[in-house]
């Protein structure tokens, strides 16, 4: 047993040592693998040369390959610090949502790196880039409250100042400052005094920034970054000022900085400064040249580009450097108005916004979009306005007027109030009173006297045209007079009486005032009123209410000529349906038949006859009577034509007339042949 052992344990060692015997030989001429440190010192040699994408490249590949290697955290941190520098070369290779990740990866990789505050710095400075500034302020509150000691503390405080700036907070931002510049070793007070300088700038204080500026210029080397950086400052503080001579300096040094700078950023936001300055003073010449240099400059939705398109548009819109375009053009489409909606939705400056909103407002009255106007005008109204507000205001309320007046046309009462309420933020702001009068109308028509005279009551205190004044002094009298309250009634009426004297607003008074007389049961009075008011140049409305109160009283009192005059009065200017008029003339002509006075009731149901429908059961009573009054020949064809309609009543009475007229001409032509 031993041999056959002995044997099998050869064969096994010769077995295993195969491999290295036979294969070893044709690999002995190759390399070994690279380690990580030969990696790491490959990656150091190209960015030293500058190759910064082969560099990345090699820092990445460490913590691919090996993934356990203690120096992982570095190369990450590498990776993320060439990334951020090639972004700030602006190569377009890589995005800075992309260097943000590669920070958050160096973060999760090594906790424990001397790196990690820097790392999360960067990222706060990468958020406040991307003007994310509550995620930027975020960071910067988690770095004061986990490394308050840190060496890097200062700039922290730094940057949150501008992240509140940045938000608008510029109370906020200026505390910080000025905490920073108590705090500052003496060679970072400079840079913290540029940054209170700004912040001034942006507070409106802008003599104060310049002050500011002009005390450390002294102490800065000319041509370095703080000197470009002060004079850029106090440039743009002295061009938002209102003395002509600080703009003309400020242009003179914003064009300087322009000039010495070599930063694509920097010039952008400069030329867009400069074009708005031109703006300001309505050089829009030049703010259009400025314009057309950054878009050719920049990604045209990139924020400078969306800015420097939206100015060029409004130029071109508002027609500040040449003619507006014409009405039918191409430029009014509604596709144009994208570039607006762009600076509505992505821009945080006020201004900017407000702007877009007026001008989209103009583009949209032009394509007669009354709804969509209205709705940017009141965005730009409730938004708090700005130099446009009063043209905006006119217009918005232009459209509710005409909105308004069309529903009161198709009777959609209902339709005007609720505009009312929801629409007030904007109405409140008009000083004129014709949309109240508007809305209370439609209060009036539907039946709510006393919202009625409530709104009728606030229009009056607004400005008004006299003849809506006029009118609505009637309107408020007619509501008073609705609802039964007769004590506010006659206390206005009469303060009308002694406003008005003559022409149609002074018959409509006394004509409401009789009315209301007659409310009281004060018959003779209320005769009295309604008389004055028939002696006035009554409107069509007054006269028709004036028939309608007073033909009872005058048939009553038999004053019936007077009645004749005003129904004719009443036909020659329309002032009844005719229905309604013929009504008034039967009834006159049968109180004058009554009366005896045959001729006069002729003529009255003639006029009745005349005024309405021939074939209505009041136009036949009309043809019966006129017929009866009427010789035999022309009132036999008159009566023959009612009885042959088989009118109820009035047919049966005309056949019965008829056969009266042909025995009586039977008669005579018997007695004549006799």
């Amino acid at each position: 047993m031993a041999a056959p052992v002995r044997r099998l344990v050869i064969t096994c060692l010769f077995f295993f040592t195969l491999p290295v015997s036979v294969f070893a030989a044709p690999n002995a001429d190759k390399p070994p693998p690279p380690d990580a440190a030969l990696i790491i010192s490959r990656a150091k040699a190209a960015a030293a040369s500058g190759d910064l994408v082969h560099a990345v490249d090699l820092y990445a590949s460490v913590s691919r390959l090996f993934p356990q290697d203690k120096r992982v955290g570095e190369t990450l941190w590498q990776v993320a610090e060439l990334s951020r520098r090639r972004a700030e070369a602006n190569e377009g290779e890589v995005g800075w949502s992309d260097v943000r990740s590669m920070y958050r990866d160096f973060i999760v990789a090594a906790p424990a790196s001397s790196h990690i505050v820097a790392a999360y710095l960067e990222i706060a400075r990468i958020n406040y880039r991307l003007r994310l500034f509550p995620e930027a302020r975020s960071y910067l509150r988690l770095l004061v409250k986990k490394y308050p000691r840190s060496p890097l503390v200062d700039e922290v405080r730094f940057l949150m100042s501008r992240v509140e700036m940045g938000m608008g907070r510029y109370e906020v931002a200026e505390e910080y400052a000025r905490k920073l510049f108590k705090t500052a070793v003496a060679g970072k007070r400079v840079r913290v005094s540029l940054l209170l300088a700004e912040i001034l700038t942006a507070r409106g204080r802008l003599s104060r920034a310049i002050s500011l500026v002009r005390g450390i210029e002294p102490r800065l080397e000319p041509g370095s970054a703080e000197f470009l950086e002060a004079l850029r400052i106090k440039g743009r503080a002295q061009l938002l000022m209102s003395d002509p001579t600080a703009v003309r300096r400020g242009r003179d040094n914003l064009f300087y900085y322009l000039n010495m700078i070599d930063d694509p950023r920097r010039a952008v936001e400069t030329r867009l400064l400069l074009a708005e300055g031109f703006l300001k003073e309505k050089n829009y010449p030049a703010a259009k040249g400025l314009l057309k240099l950054v878009v050719k400059e920049v990604d045209p939705d990139s924020r400078a580009g969306v800015r420097a398109r939206f100015r060029l548009a409004m130029i071109r819109d508002l027609g500040l450097a040449g003619k507006v375009p014409a009405d039918k053009s191409a430029t009014w489409e509604s596709s144009g108005d994208d570039i607006f909606l762009k600076i509505i939705r992505r821009m945080d400056r006020r201004e900017a916004g407000q702007t877009a909103r007026y001008v989209l407002m103009r583009r949209m009255l032009v394509r007669g979009d009354d709804d969509g106007a209205y709705a940017k005008g009141r965005a730009y109204l409730v938004g708090g306005g700005g130099p446009w507000k009063r043209a905006v205001l006119a217009d918005s309320v232009a459209i509710l007027i005409r909105r308004y007046r069309k529903w009161l046309d198709s009777k959609e009462y209902a339709r005007v109030y609720e505009s009312y309420r929801n629409e007030y933020p904007v109405i409140r702001m008009y000083s004129g009173g014709s949309l109240l009068f508007l809305v209370g109308q439609a209060l009036e028509k539907m039946g709510l006297y006393g919202q009625a005279s409530v709104i009728y009551y606030r229009a009056l205190g607004l400005k008004l045209r006299a003849s809506e004044r006029d009118s609505l002094y009637l309107h408020r009298a007619r509501t008073y007079l609705a609802a039964g309250d007769l004590v506010a009634a006659g206390r206005l009426l009469k303060y009308l009486r002694g406003r008005y004297d003559k022409g149609a607003v002074a018959a409509e008074v006394r004509y409401l005032s009789g009315r209301l007389l007659l409310l009281r049961e004060r018959r003779d009075e209320a005769m009295g009123m309604l008389d004055a008011a028939f002696k006035m140049p009554a409107g069509p409305r007054t006269l028709a209410g004036l028939i309608q109160d007073t033909a009872p009283l005058l048939i009553g009192s038999n004053r019936l000529d007077q009645l004749a005059r005003q129904l004719d009065r009443c036909a020659r200017v329309k002032c009844l349906a005719a229905p309604r008029l013929q009504d008034h003339y039967i009834r006159l002509a049968d109180a004058l038949r009554r009366h005896g006075r045959k001729d006069d009731a002729t003529r009255a149901y003639g006029r009745a006859l005349s005024t309405g429908d021939k074939d209505s059961s009041a136009g036949r009573k009309a043809a019966y009577y006129l017929g009866r009054g009427k010789g035999r020949t022309e009132g036999e064809r008159l009566l023959t034509e009612v009885a042959a309609a088989n009118t109820p009543l009035w047919s049966d009475l005309a056949r019965a007339e008829v056969g009266d007229i042909r025995i009586k001409k039977l008669a005579d032509a018997t007695a004549t042949r006799d």
